[in-house]
């Protein structure tokens, strides 16, 4: 479940940064909640962990945290450097 949890941040990531509302809202959740405080740029995806439900993925400005259930999007956490989203989560 782990590598299927990151094929799809990887999918969310693509159609987040080409701006592919579809897609976006087809990996998500019905619950879907996003805590992300970040400004919408660009994600660069340096390195992916996963464990469980839940997926980290270090970028060049921070770290984005998705949790799934039954492969889809259930929860969204940015931390872009700036320290606002640590306060969120």
């Amino acid at each position: 479940m782990s590598e299927e949890n990151k094929q799809l941040a990887l999918r969310h990531i693509e159609a987040l940064n080409t701006g592919d509302g579809e897609t976006v809202t087809r990996l998500a959740h019905p619950d879907f909640v996003d805590h992300a405080l970040s400004d919408g740029g660009r994600i660069e995806p340096l390195d992916l962990v996963a464990e469980d439900d839940r997926v980290v993925v270090r970028t060049r400005t921070g770290a984005h945290i998705w949790r799934f259930s039954g492969g889809r999007i259930v929860e969204h956490w940015c931390f872009d450097g700036d320290d606002r989203g640590r306060r969120q989560a």
